[in-house]
């Protein structure tokens, strides 16, 4: 069996006896560790060791066995805590490592604001090609839509029987497609908040035509209050070249005569079986005068 020595703080060796119970115990412990460390002083020796060794001795000693046998003295902490700098020396170490860092930042701000105009140089073009792309494709898929709808429409005729069984908004679709028929390029807007518009198209040649559509079930005949209500908004709001009122029914005497004045155009029961029917261009129903009868 080995004897394990014990000594005191002054390095005298101590018999095992002068330990007292507690003490044999710990060096029994001792030797157990150290059988089974192969006779070779172990981790778990050193602590002990070390503990026997903090119970005999000043504080000042304790420290300088924590600087021996840091691992098991003390707990490895696996993150670095910051803490304040400790000392003059430190104090100026760290406005040193302070001010390395500020002159680092400032240089490479400022070498980031002598690239902008080379960056801007190049994102701006790009950025200007890509949204040119952009607008490019979305006309270029408007053009096809609209050929696409004029193709389909191409040599469409409704009979006033036909339009008579649609509703107000199915009317105004059937205004929509006999102007894509013609070759204008139109699109449904009715409905609530409208400003009196209920179809709005642009021709070949960039004139603007805003159609405010109004179906009956009664012959009725619309009042000289809708044609105010067409021109306060077809000019001013929809910038329209060419205002036009589209009934299966009739107008009064005074809602023609303001027509005529306001250079709104009328388009009757009559004119509306030529232009769905016989299939008279819109361009063409234009030209003809308003009739006041």
């Amino acid at each position: 069996m080995v004897e394990q020595e014990v000594r005191n703080a002054a390095g005298e060796v101590l018999p095992a006896w002068s330990l007292g119970k507690q003490g044999q115990a710990q060096n029994e412990a001792e030797r157990l560790d150290h059988r089974r460390c192969g006779g070779r002083t172990g981790v778990a020796h050193l602590a002990l060791s070390h503990q026997q060794q903090c119970a005999t001795s000043t504080k000042a000693e304790c420290v300088s066995i924590d600087v021996l046998y840091p691992t098991v003295s003390r707990r490895r902490r696996s993150l670095i805590t910051p803490r304040k700098p400790r000392g003059t020396g430190e104090w100026v170490a760290a406005a040193v490592v302070g001010v390395i860092l500020s002159a680092a930042l400032r240089q490479g701000a400022h070498a980031a604001m002598s690239a902008l105009p080379a960056i801007a140089l190049i994102v701006v073009p790009v950025g200007l090609g890509c949204a040119g792309l952009v607008v490019t494709a979305r006309r270029a898929r408007r053009s096809a839509l609209a050929r696409a709808d004029r193709h389909r429409l191409t040599g469409v005729r409704l009979a006033l029987a036909q339009l008579d069984t649609l509703d107000p908004t199915g009317f105004e679709h059937a205004v929509r497609d006999l102007m894509i028929r013609d070759g204008i390029n139109a699109r449904h807007v009715g409905q609530r908040g409208d400003q009196v518009a209920d179809v709005l198209g642009q021709d070949q040649t960039g004139r603007i035509f805003v159609a405010q559509c109004k179906h009956t079930t009664t012959a009725a005949r619309v009042p000289v209050r809708i044609i105010y209500e067409v021109n306060g908004t077809a000019r001013p709001v929809h910038r329209a070249d060419e205002a036009i009122i589209v009934t299966n029914g009739g107008f009064t005497r005074d809602a023609r005569i303001q027509a005529a004045k306001f250079g709104i155009h009328l388009i009757d029961r009559d004119r509306l079986h030529q232009w769905a029917h016989d299939g008279v261009t819109l361009q063409t129903m234009l030209r003809y005068p308003v009739t006041l009868h």
